[in-house]
């Protein structure tokens, strides 16, 4: 429309005294047409180019959403969980130990203080989360005494790992809750790096009484991994030990 027809209308008449041939013509009108046509394809190949983009930015976005959502639901799951089995281990110090008990509760007011702090973040620095794994530590300490050996070694200039926060957290509660463990045979929980990965390895000890454990701990951080990508934890359960490795996280920074 926009070619042929003002060939058409606007150049009939130098046509007509040019004596301009018939076949000429409609080569030009061929040629006009093409390219009419062609002009047409491209730009409605961009529209579709673009539309195509906005579907798959609003596809992107629904999904982030969505793995927000899911991470926030995982993320709830572990709070009201930990903060049930602490209260209970206080409520059991306050009649026995107070000292113990009131130190028992610092100690827990300032792991969740970490964890108020991260409640929104799905990720979170390797420094930090060392901080939790201290925390926690000395928790257990206050809690078991000299029923348990808990050693951290990780250097302390790994900037640029992150981790999904209390992961070493979980992981060091699943090994108490599957072991039995007394002044005479201790649990001992190591806690290292090891290339991409943070290991949490316990010595294996048969419980007097069945675990009441209902699983959540690692079922939890295996979805917490896969909603984060394809990483996966690494377990290896053999006579002596269990051991769980947890993958670092590069940061985008890095």
């Amino acid at each position: 429309m926009i070619i042929i027809i003002p060939v058409d209308i606007y150049y009939a008449d130098w046509i007509k005294e040019n004596d301009f041939p018939v076949e000429r013509k409609r080569l030009v009108i061929s040629v006009q047409m093409i390219v009419a046509v062609g002009y047409y394809y491209f730009v409605e190949q961009i529209k579709s180019k673009k539309a195509l983009a906005e579907a798959e930015l609003n596809a992107q976005k629904l999904q982030k959403e969505n793995t927000k959502a899911q991470l926030q639901t995982l993320k709830n799951q572990i709070n009201p969980h930990f903060l049930f089995n602490s209260f209970n281990i206080l409520n059991s110090l306050i009649e026995l130990e107070p000292k113990r008990a009131q130190l028992f509760l610092e100690q827990l007011s300032n792991i969740y203080r970490v964890f108020l702090e991260n409640i929104n973040e799905s990720l979170i620095p390797l420094q930090k989360e060392i901080e939790v794994m201290e925390s926690y530590r000395d928790l257990l300490q206050t809690r078991f005494h000299n029923h348990l050996k808990i050693e951290i070694k990780i250097k302390e200039n790994n900037t640029n790992w992150l981790i999904p926060p209390g992961v070493s957290q979980m992981l060091m509660e699943n090994a108490i809750k599957h072991n039995g463990f007394n002044k005479s045979n201790p649990l001992s929980i190591e806690i290292y790096q090891e290339g991409d990965y943070i290991v949490v390895k316990n010595n294996k000890q048969e419980r007097t009484e069945p675990s009441t454990s209902t699983g959540i701990g690692l079922r939890n951080i295996k979805a917490r991994y896969e909603l984060q990508g394809n990483e996966k934890l690494l377990i290896e359960n053999t006579d002596q030990y269990f051991i769980v490795k947890a993958p670092l996280l590069k940061s985008q920074a890095s």
